[in-house]
């Protein structure tokens, strides 16, 4: 394998598993569950910390807060909203639950 080849399947790698970019796709809350709204409207929404998910802003910071907050409360559901979010690492705590809205 070429360092070529290897840099490109490196790439692909990390774009297939979220780590250089995150893409959410959905339409919105319509067809929510109470329960699923109630997770969309809660405190843990990443848009709240300052994501934008625009698929040009560099979110990591904005996650990990969010992240960090839903673990200083005792856990909960960090959820992200339809869009595209660029994030490096981001390091997971207990008692977490990442939701993406589905998407098409």
């Amino acid at each position: 394998m070429t360092n070529k080849n290897s840099n490109e399947n490196r790439r692909d790698f990390l774009r297939k598993t979220g780590f250089l970019s995150l893409g959410v796709a959905g339409a919105g809350s319509k067809g929510f569950t109470k329960q699923e709204q109630a997770v969309a409207d809660g405190p843990y929404n990443v848009l709240n910390f300052g994501a934008k998910g625009d698929g040009k802003t560099i979110d990591t910071k904005a996650i990990q807060n969010t992240i960090d907050k839903a673990a200083e409360d005792g856990g909960g559901t960090v959820y992200f909203p339809a869009g595209t979010y660029i994030s490096g690492t981001l390091f997971l705590k207990s008692n977490i639950t990442i939701h993406l809205e589905a998407g098409v």
